[in-house]
């Protein structure tokens, strides 16, 4: 077994105790509180596993570039760990169908945009917008890689309004 595949499986378990032992939740009237037990626990993984950018990642049957160390641990343990937005990706998979037309607004390195490209087959197109130079740079990449002839890349963000606008970054942990 493979030192990622070691992690994930190690991460899973981990996941699964939390889950179902509650800990880190807290009751507060009908709702819950999460407490960042989790989150430290996640960025204590992701800093001793993240990879590099230029070394692909396989996320869903993808090959995915531009994941790593100093790209956020939020969204970059959930790529890594196999496990990225569970729920939202269950019911995209659902929702998209062979011929569709798909837009995926800021696109990031394309983890959605492969998801359709796939979804939609090659009867289907797929349009990505990124505005951030280094995730269109990988972007454009993740598609090639993975072969997918039906989408259409676009380095702009996609607003209400007309003209130039000031892109606000922020990094995540």
């Amino acid at each position: 077994m493979n030192t990622l595949k070691l992690v994930r499986f190690v991460f899973r378990i981990i996941r699964a105790l939390f889950r179902a032992s509650g800990v880190g939740k807290i009751r507060l009237g009908n709702s819950l509180l999460y407490l960042p037990i989790r989150k430290k626990l996640y960025q204590f993984i992701w800093k001793f596993s993240a990879p590099y950018p230029d070394k692909p990642l396989l996320v869903g049957g993808h090959k995915i570039y531009g994941i790593g160390p100093n790209r956020g641990c939020a969204n970059g343990m959930g790529l890594l760990m196999d496990s990225y937005e569970e729920d939202s990706t269950h019911l995209f998979k659902e929702l998209i169908q062979q011929g569709m037309a798909v837009i995926d607004i800021g696109a990031h390195v394309g983890y959605y945009t492969l998801l359709a490209a796939r979804g939609v087959g090659p009867s289907g197109r797929v349009y990505a917008f990124e505005p951030q130079r280094d995730n269109f740079r990988w972007l454009k990449k993740n598609i090639e890689i993975n072969g997918y002839l039906n989408v259409t890349t676009v380095a702009k963000a996609v607003t209400d309004m007309t003209g130039f606008l000031k892109l606000w970054l922020t990094t995540s942990s």
